[in-house]
């Protein structure tokens, strides 16, 4: 019987999910910030400062983990961007952990995650996706492309499927979806409703109804040694938003001026604990160094930014009473 070793991975992040200028070079936990160190651009800033880098493992020490005692990824988006006055970021909320698994030869063998909706503001029932081949042309189908921004890398080398599972369903009014079994170049349907699967356990809590287990099966793991993926590349995992008040497909690995042509993120990582803004109240509102946040990020990340201005999320100002305790 084979061996299996895993990685976990286990970071506060939460989805108001902005991603990467370029996605092409070598992404990785550093210092807390996810570095671009093919093209030396400083990446998104993460809410964490003690990430340390993670290097192969030498053979036969059973399991190499990436911060598994530090807490889930969780991530909010903007689902409706027709004005300054909605954009408060708060429209849907989601935290998920990622497992991978190696056999005895470090060869990457399958990729859990586990994804949690969470009960949030939006008035919409838009859907999370996620892109396994980073294909653009794989994404939606004509116009529903056009809000993607650019390609990303694969997920894995190589054939494999995706398995999407409920593993948890107490909705007293509907049922979650139930998830069903993908291949590499489909959009994988991680959830369809927001308003089902995030349903509030009650009016007080930000308890959920719906919990989904995501498998990927490598196909060929020889072609997936654990020698090219020696950090943790949230690049590869491409979640995108199927917004159903535009039935489009859309993006979250950068700044994007192509939805009402404002230029800004439809998602950031922050901190599980962040705060978030009351319904329709603009999230600079409440953190001031938002908009110069923004400013960083269209000028390309500019190494030797004010740390307050990248760490924007750390410093909310007086209005602070005001916002929503985290997920």
């Amino acid at each position: 019987m084979k061996k299996i070793k895993f990685i976990s991975i286990v970071v506060p992040l939460t989805l108001l999910m902005i991603f990467f200028q370029n996605c092409g070079g070598d992404m990785q936990f550093s210092s807390g910030v996810l570095n671009d160190s093919q093209n030396g651009n400083v990446g998104t800033q993460i809410p964490n400062d003690n990430i340390p880098e993670i290097q192969n493992p030498p053979d036969g020490d059973g399991s190499r983990d990436f911060n598994r005692d530090v807490g889930l990824f969780a991530m909010i988006f903007e689902d409706r961007l027709a004005d300054d006055i909605d954009w408060d970021h708060n429209d849907m909320a989601v935290k998920f952990s990622v497992k991978e698994f190696y056999n005895s030869s470090n060869q990457l063998q399958k990729i859990e995650m586990i994804v949690y909706p969470r009960p949030f503001e939006g008035t919409f029932s838009n859907g999370l996706r996620l892109s396994p081949d980073g294909l653009i042309n794989n994404i939606g189908s004509g116009s529903d492309r056009n809000l993607l921004v650019k390609q990303t890398k694969p997920l894995f080398n190589g054939p494999g499927s995706i398995v999407v599972t409920k593993i948890k369903d107490t909705n007293p009014n509907k049922d979650c979806y139930a998830g069903k079994t993908f291949d590499k170049a489909d959009d994988v349907i991680i959830f369809t409703n927001q308003q089902v699967a995030a349903y509030p356990i009650s009016s007080n809590t930000r308890d959920n109804r719906c919990v989904y287990q995501v498998t990927v099966n490598i196909g060929e793991p020889s072609q997936n040694p654990i020698s090219s993926r020696p950090k943790f590349d949230i690049s590869q995992y491409r979640f995108f938003l199927h917004a159903s008040n535009e039935n489009r497909m859309v993006d979250l690995i950068d700044v994007n001026n192509k939805f009402y042509g404002f230029g800004r993120p439809l998602g950031l990582f922050v901190p599980v604990e962040f705060g978030y803004p009351p319904p329709a109240q603009p999230i600079g509102n409440f953190y001031s160094n938002y908009g110069a946040y923004i400013n960083w990020l269209k000028a390309g990340r500019p190494v030797g930014a004010d740390p307050k201005i990248v760490e924007w999320y750390k410093y909310p100002n007086g209005r602070k009473g005001q916002l929503i305790d985290g997920l």
